[in-house]
């Protein structure tokens, strides 16, 4: 409900987090915000903010399309200034925005679920839960990231949690290559990622910091994905049967199709400062 009634309104050409952060989202026909991706927010045309909802508020008291000038300060503490000209949220941007993080949590989860529920004695089925409930956390909690961000911690922890959530799955599917050591293995990869998860929420309102997180996790994203994918090529490649390599291919194409681009995206993003928009990744 919240999310829909962005529907109409004006906004900056870019969202604002609750921390004053520019998150690495965009659209291709909004403005190109790439340059103050995960930057803070000091002002706006001159007047000092200090909460996202001071940003919406000061953009909306000018007419559509103006141009809008905004003081603000990298991660790496350099102060510069941005213009943008102001927009209106539209359907489309709702539905490719908005719409695709809702649809992709909502069918990680039902997927988790279902697999999970047909066969919860299998380590395969565990590890699809696993992922695929934090992954529909992190969808469907991102549509609250702009505004009024009721689920911001929930969805950091998701956040942190979405790369063992998939190393977990690459562990134990196709192949369960854990065996007799599940706990010990699944202890020692979910451990120092709750600690990094505990971490974010400490400095969730310290900017800097807050966005050096944010590309760690990110890039852990990418690995994790990149271990889903290498995971099932080397099963596909090493399997004697032919039947399980048939049944593999069907698998290898989902798997190719559904995590290369994300796997790209989260790696670029992390490794070049988050100058590269990863909501795509849903789509």
């Amino acid at each position: 409900t919240n999310s829909l009634s962005w529907i109409g309104r004006p906004f900056p050409g870019f969202f604002v987090m609750a921390n004053r952060v520019v998150p690495s989202i965009s659209l291709p026909d909004w403005p190109d915000p790439s340059a103050i991706f995960q930057c803070e927010i000091l002002a706006v045309e001159n007047e000092f903010v200090r909460s996202s909802q001071d940003v919406y508020a000061q953009v909306a008291r000018y007419p559509i399309d103006a141009p809008i000038r905004y003081l603000l300060r990298d991660w790496h503490g350099q102060v510069k200034t941005a213009v943008f000209r102001s927009r209106q949220f539209t359907r489309s941007d709702y539905a490719f925005l908005f719409g695709s993080m809702l649809l992709t949590g909502a069918v990680f989860i039902i997927t988790g679920l279902f697999v999970f529920w047909l066969k919860p004695e299998q380590a395969a089925s565990f590890g699809l839960l696993a992922s695929g409930l934090v992954t529909g956390i992190f969808g469907t909690t991102a549509v609250d990231l702009y505004g009024p961000h009721w689920f911001f911690r929930l969805h950091t922890l998701g956040e942190a949690m979405l790369a063992p959530g998939f190393i977990h799955l690459a562990l134990v599917f196709p192949t369960d290559r854990i065996r007799r050591h599940h706990r010990f293995v699944l202890l020692c990869l979910y451990v120092p990622f709750l600690a990094l998860g505990g971490f974010y929420e400490a400095v969730l309102y310290q900017p800097p910091t807050y966005s050096l997180v944010h590309l760690i996790a990110t890039v852990a994203q990418g690995f994790s994905g990149a271990c889903i994918i290498a995971a099932v090529a080397y099963d596909l490649f090493t399997t004697r049967s032919p039947l399980v390599r048939r049944r593999l291919a069907v698998v290898a194409l989902g798997t190719i199709s559904g995590f290369v681009v994300p796997t790209m995206l989260m790696t670029g993003s992390g490794l070049l400062g988050g100058t590269i928009a990863v909501n795509s990744a849903a789509l």
